[in-house]
Parts: C-alpha cells; structure tokens; sequence
C-alpha cells in the first residue's frame, strides 16, 4: 500500500504517502497511529523500508489485524502458507569490495536526493500490484527456517568463502534510530567539518534534519593502518578546499553505530570504509597532488 490514515489522538485523520515519510519519523510520530486509508474502515497499518532488489517505502496490514469485508485493500488467500521462523547467525566478514559498492550505492542514492532531476519520472498512482494466491506447500504446516547473517567490519565475525554476503543496509543521519546501535551499516551525510587529535580523528556530519553525528577513528585504525591514520590530515585539506569554494561534501561510510561520550558516531575500521564525495583516502590524496601542478 502506497498511502495511510494517520490519526493522532483526538484529532482528525489525514492520509499520508509512505514515499513521504522515513523510519526515523515512524518510530517518533506514526508508530501505533496508521490505519488503513479509507474511512469506514479501521485495520491497523504498519510502516516498512526496503533496500534490497530496488529501494522502497510502503505499508502493510499489521498481522491480526483484518481490513472490513469488501475494503480495497481486503487480503484475500487461498491455501495455507506455512509459518517461517527467523533466527539470527553469525555475524559475517564482509569483503573490502562489498563495502566499496555499498559506499558508492550510497553516494549515488544520495547525490540523486540532492541533486533531483529537472524531470522526474512520473509515478501512476493508480497502479495497483497484483497478487497470486499463496499456494499450499508440500510441507503443510511444517515452519521454514530462515537464517539471518548480519555484516561486521571490523574482523570479527565469520569468513564465508562462497556464497552471497550479507546486506549493508543505509542510514542517512537523519534516518538512524536507536535500534542501529550496536550495528554495521553504511551511513552518509553532508560533512561540517573534521576535528583532528594525536589517536582519533572524527568527521562531523549533519543529516537532512540538521541532526548532528560524526564518523569515529581511533585505536583499531590506527593500530592495523598507522601510515593511513598519519595520512587522515588530508581529509582535513580537502573538506577546508570544498568548503572555501562553498562546494556540499558528501560522506560515505561503513561501520559500527555507537556512541561515544554519549554522541552517536559510526566507527570505522579501514581506510578502505570511508570516502568524500566517492572519493577515497589515495584518491583524495592524488587530486589534491594533481591540483597543484
């Protein structure tokens, strides 16, 4: 479903798009308050995000909850689909390459929110999906069993040798709840500034909402990248570069969603983890080399 009925308490409803609306304001505004879009009829809505196979925003029904008979958006099944259960598996190493295409994945998504095209596609709102019935399985009511590998990018986790690896979802500043605390992911932003100390490095960022957060580099870098934590200071030139000729930098990184001293940071790991503008440590060092020629 591409819209809902929001009703805050003992005020009137109005319907709102998903497309409009992040995780962030769902959890904060929404969460418990979204029921179906039309008026006569009450079955509770939830928000979802999803990023694999093509990003989207959509509701769906809350399980439980039924839409009136006749309702639009009535669900309707044939057969019995049997229940899956979702257990958690090891946290899993990802490759310096998977992490590579989830920064440019994310500067991409990003840039194109800055930077909208003069023509956007427009959307048919009155399409509908169309949906199959749910057949019967071979295995009834037997539950299936589906294991959920999260990413780590500090070395931590398992090495898989084959096989697909794990998502690296995306945060936006703006968009990090406190459910990401304590867990890998890509976030970006626009970059305020960078504050450099003798054994940790932070890179302020400030999201669309003008919330504050910063990528963390201390000790782990250091120790396993002494040379690249001595070569951070270049970070330093280029945001002081952009920011002179009023150029928006754009921050890509991957790692783990903390705090420190009680300030949410993503910590990262590598050099390889972070980049400016899709740009990496050597690639920011090397235009800046040929700048001055």
């Amino acid at each position: 479903m591409d819209t809902a009925r929001y009703i805050e308490k003992d005020s009137d409803s109005k319907n709102i798009a998903a497309e409009n609306i992040t995780p962030k304001e769902y959890e904060k505004i929404y969460k418990e308050k979204l029921y179906c879009e039309y008026d006569n009829c009450n079955a509770e809505i939830l928000f979802n995000e999803r990023q694999k196979r093509g990003f989207l925003r959509y509701f769906s029904t809350k399980p439980g909850s039924n839409h009136n008979v006749g309702c639009p958006n009535e669900i309707s099944h044939s057969g019995n689909k049997s229940p899956t259960i979702k257990i958690m598996g090891n946290d899993v190493n990802v490759s310096d390459k998977h992490i590579s295409d989830a920064l440019t994945d994310a500067y991409k998504i990003f840039y194109e929110k800055l930077h909208p095209s003069d023509n956007p596609k427009i959307k048919n709102k009155n399409h509908k999906k169309s949906t199959s019935p749910i057949s019967k399985p071979e295995n009834g009511d037997n539950p299936t069993v589906s294991v959920i590998f999260t990413p780590t990018s500090n070395g931590t986790g398992k090495t898989i040798v084959e096989g697909k690896e794990p998502y690296i979802y995306k945060r936006e500043v703006s968009e990090i709840k406190d459910d990401d605390k304590d867990s890998y992911k890509e976030v970006h932003s626009l970059v305020e500034g960078i504050r450099l100390y003798e054994n940790e490095v932070y890179i302020d960022l400030k999201g669309l909402d003008g919330s504050k957060f910063s990528v963390y580099i201390s000790t782990p870098f250091k120790t396993s990248y002494e040379q690249e934590f001595k070569l951070l200071k270049i970070f330093g030139t280029y945001i002081t570069q952009q920011k002179k000729a009023s150029e928006p930098i754009i921050c890509t990184s991957v790692g783990e969603i903390m705090k420190i001293n009680n300030k949410p940071v993503i910590q990262i790991y590598s050099y390889r983890h972070l980049k400016l503008d899709n740009l990496s440590l050597y690639q920011i060092i090397n235009k800046l080399s040929n700048t001055k020629h």
